[in-house]
This record gives C-alpha cells, structure tokens and sequence, in this order.
C-alpha cells in the first residue's frame, strides 16, 4: 500500500512489518492458515519477532495527543470476543478526537508457550496476524499503534506491588465504595472472590496508569470495571499525591457514545483525515468543546448520549456551513471552468451550423440564437449534475456527520 500524501508516521515501524518481513509478503495477501503451515522452529520466531517488537515499540515517538486504551484492549482478546467486531465501534470512535490510539499488549509469547497443545499455541499469532490483516490501513498509518506493556513488579518491585495493592484492595472494600465496585465484582460473590475481584483490577489498573507514562499519553478505559477503579485510585491518592498521568475525559466519553454512522467511515478515511491538519485540528476543537460541555450536563445528572446530543448545535452549524461552502465553492469553480469549455463548443456548434447555412444561401439568426442558447443550458445542466467536492472538505463532513448521526437515534451502547 502507497504512502499518503505528507504521511510521517507510515514511516515508523508497526506491528505489520513483523509478519510482513517474516512472510516476506504484503499482509493483505495472507491469512491466519499462513501460521499453521509455519514450521515449530519459524513459530517460535515469529513469535519472538513479534514479542521484540512489543517491548521497543514504547520507545518511539508518539504525537502529543496520543491515548493509550486499557489492557482488555489487546488485539488477541479482541480477536476472540464474538460480541464486537474485530475493529471495535469502541476504539473507532476514540480514534475520531485523537491523531493516535495506543493498544497495550503483553508478550504473545506467555500464552503460546503455555498453551496445552499445538492448536491452542497457534491461535495466539494466528489471531493477532487476522487482526492486523483486518486493521492493516489504520495500523499502517499509526490510527492505531500497538505496543508491549511491562508488568508492575519490573517498575515497584515485588514487595511494593504486593503492599499497593493490598492497601487499595482494603480500602475499596469499604462500604463507601460498595456502589462503584459492583461494576467490578458482583455483590453476591463470596468475601474471597471479591477480595480477589477487586485486588485483580487494581493490580491492572497500575498497570494501565505505567502504560501511559510510558509513552507520555492519556489514558482512556474501554472497560468500564477498570475506569471505575481508576477513578477510585485517583479519589484516594487525590489529597496526598496528584497523579503525574493524564487522563483523558474526552477519549471516555466518546468510547461510551452510541455513533452508529461510524460503522460507515471507512479505514482510508480514518488516515486521510490526519493528512489535513488544518482541517482535523478545526473538526477536533469543535468536537473537544462539545465533550466538554457534555461532561458538564453529565455531571449534572443528565444521561450521556442525551447530554451529547442536547450540545451538538455547535456541529450542526459547522456541518451546515461546510455543506454550502462544498457547494457554494466547488459549483461556482467548476461552472467557471464547465461554462468556458460550453461556451466555446456552443460557439464552435452555431459557427458550424451558420456555415452549412451560407452553403445553402440561406441565414437563419432566430435559429442559430435558440441553438447557441440550447447547447449552453444542456451542458449547464450537465456540468452542475456531474461536479463533484472537494475530497478534503468532504471527508471532514463525514467525520461532522458521524457525530450528529447520534442525534436521531435513543439507542445507547452498553458499557
């Protein structure tokens, strides 16, 4: 696949270059049955291959605006969740407000040497080469960018992983906290499973907030269970220690937002949109100041997607000004050009018709004015009917359109 126009990150490895220089050929071109016919010594490269690439791909240089999504993210459990599409509605619509998107993911190579048989071992790079090969243009591109997460005990050590979270795990237990965590563990479970429940997800939780500070990034949840125990974390921490890590609302709310028209932006659209930078920077700071005042009603009590779609006036009136300027612009410019090119034809095609007419002896202006005038409204007609926008524009439309399409519609994604 060719570059885009003035498309930096294309040049920056991916997980696609893995298998793509391992195969030795373009991603598009193969699929997951290319892993079974891998003999056992050129899986187990592969798979290190891979597992390299997971742990130096935090080392490189990621926009400014970057978030990083939580664990339950990773593309293999993605892969083998039959309730989403393989592409999540989910992550798609974090990547409308940001430049890039950041899936963590530990080494494949934990699961593949702990599988029970030789099947099982396959699955696990037979499914992240099936999701690559499925997301390739939004990979390529660095829309979404997968790279390897450590885990907590190489950052606070054993004994200090273990006494932080035990201490949080204590704390959410506590009756005040009864309410947040049922997101996280049923209330009906033993004392046990939800001692283990809760200390499972804070333990996950620090792990999300090391991924972003790995990569200077925001942090966004997917997972509902792991935001509210972020959120729980900040709470107590808020008074003696300010978390150094970013979050970001924004990427929260619009995973949450039910945008069924999202469904229809293709993967292209998604990279061609950040070559714009003008552009994309507008379609963002309107979109930031929505979610902004959405989080406001949010607070307030009002139920997400309601609260959206009460403060997209702001969309409404940039969708329609872009609308007429499309038109306006593109109409104007291309009846120009068109009406040049006509007028010269029908001046070409009356010429001809009053030549045969002096041949013949005879001059008819009535009829030489009707044809002129005649050749000049068809094909005014032709030029208006045929034009086409302008593709940047265009494509910024779509992105406004993906968000008022929430307007019409009552249906809310659960969490």
């Amino acid at each position: 696949m060719g570059k885009f126009k003035n498309d930096e990150n294309v040049d920056r490895p991916s997980l696609l270059d893995v298998f793509e220089n391992f195969l030795g050929t373009n991603i598009e071109t193969v699929s997951r049955s290319a892993i079974a016919k891998l003999a056992s010594s050129q899986l187990d490269d592969l798979v290190d291959a891979i597992d390299y690439y997971l742990r130096n791909a935090n080392t490189q240089a990621f926009p400014a605006d970057t978030v990083m999504l939580d664990m339950l993210t990773n593309p293999i459990i993605a892969a083998h969740d039959p309730t989403v599409p393989q592409t999540t509605r989910a992550v798609k619509q974090v990547a409308l407000g940001h430049r890039e998107v950041v899936i963590p993911m530990g080494d494949v190579g934990v699961d593949y040497r702990c599988a029970r048989n030789r099947q099982e071992a396959n699955s696990y790079p037979a499914s992240l080469l099936e999701w690559c090969r499925n997301n390739h243009v939004l990979l390529r591109h660095h829309v979404f960018s997968v790279v390897g997460y450590a885990p907590l005990f190489t950052v606070t050590g054993d004994m200090q992983d273990d006494l932080l979270t035990e201490e949080l795990t204590e704390l959410l237990l506590q009756p005040e906290y009864a309410e947040a965590m049922k997101y996280v563990v049923s209330p009906s479970v033993s004392a046990k499973e939800r001692r283990q429940s809760i200390g499972s997800a804070v333990r996950c939780a620090f792990m999300d907030i090391i991924n972003a500070s790995n990569i200077n990034g925001n942090l966004a949840y997917i997972d509902r269970a792991g935001s509210v125990v972020y959120a729980a974390i900040v709470n107590l921490v808020r008074e003696s220690v300010r978390p150094s890590e970013k979050v970001e609302s924004g990427a929260r709310l619009l995973k949450t937002l039910y945008l069924p028209a999202i469904d229809d932006v293709s993967d292209l659209e998604f990279v061609a949109i950040r070559m714009q930078s003008d552009e994309f920077e507008e379609y963002r700071s309107a979109l930031g100041r929505v979610l902004v005042k959405t989080e406001v009603a949010i607070e307030a009590g009002k139920d997400a997607n309601e609260a959206f779609r009460d403060n997209l006036d702001e969309i409404y009136i940039r969708a329609d000004q872009l609308r007429r300027e499309i038109k306006d612009q593109t109409v104007n410019k291309h009846m120009r050009a068109a009406l040049q090119g006509v007028q010269l034809s029908a001046v070409v095609s009356t010429a001809a018709a009053m030549s045969s007419e002096l041949i013949q002896g005879a001059i008819h202006p009535a009829s030489l004015i009707a044809r002129f005038l005649t050749s000049l409204g068809l094909a005014s007609l032709f030029s208006v009917v045929t034009h086409k926008s302008p593709l940047g524009r265009q494509r910024m439309l779509r992105f406004y359109e993906v968000l008022l399409s929430a307007k019409s519609s009552t249906k809310q994604e659960n969490d």
